[in-house]
């Protein structure tokens, strides 16, 4: 009986707490719009300041076709985080769509994915 006990609120602790009820989402999923129609992009390094604004299409694709698949795990840890290495801001036309970083999209925390950063970085000091 008392083992009973324990077990039920472990897991209502585990339900209130741990779990978060997010999924393992690809980028792609979660910008939930047309990729196609993104016109620019802007990169802003949370280390520095410096905001880096691309127009060109071929280097807009580029960096889509690359992370619009990465798996983005959420984080257990969904308290709010400071500082960022880089910000990432998409618009389609003037518009705003999607504004992420490399740990958190749409107001959510992930899993550092060394792959994207890579990409965000590598976009960025190749744009001048």
């Amino acid at each position: 009986m008392r083992v009973r006990s324990v077990l039920y609120m472990l897991t209502v602790l585990y339900l209130l707490v741990g779990y978060n009820g997010l999924k393992t989402v690809t980028f792609e999923q979660l910008y939930n719009k047309d990729l196609n129609k993104v016109s620019k992009i802007e990169i802003r390094s949370g280390s520095t300041g410096e905001l880096k604004s691309i127009t060109d299409k071929t280097i807009i694709n580029k960096f889509l076709v690359k992370v619009k698949n990465v798996k983005l795990i959420p984080d257990k840890d969904q308290r709010e985080m400071k500082g960022y290495k880089y910000r990432v801001t998409l618009y389609d036309s003037e518009s705003q769509t999607f504004e992420f970083t490399s740990t958190e999209f749409n107001g959510h925390y992930y899993q550092p994915d060394h792959d994207i950063l890579k990409v965000i970085k590598t976009i960025f000091n190749e744009t001048l």
